[in-house]
């Protein structure tokens, strides 16, 4: 009896583009979590503005880094920073 074989096709997730903003006074270090971005983690300055491309479920952790210690500050889902392309 031949054998049949069933292939998976899995589609390639899509990459959004996102945003974001250090409105605070203090350097910020954001950390890709659940993401396929070739760097784990970026260095913010306050008043810095970066653009970067994830998978939609990605996100991102922000710790804020003060006076000689790094401390949590929120976990923010990369759609959320999605850029709205349309004008």
């Amino acid at each position: 009896m031949p054998q049949i074989s069933k292939t998976l096709t899995t589609e390639p997730k899509t990459n959004i583009l996102c945003y974001h903003y250090n409105s605070s006074n203090q350097i910020q270090i954001i950390q890709f979590v659940k993401s396929n971005i070739e760097y784990s983690s970026k260095i913010i300055f306050p008043g810095q503005r970066i653009m970067f491309e994830a998978e939609p479920d990605s996100q991102i952790e922000i710790l804020l880094n003060g006076k000689g210690d790094t401390s949590f500050s929120r976990l923010v889902n990369c759609q959320d920073l999605q850029v709205n392309s349309q004008f």
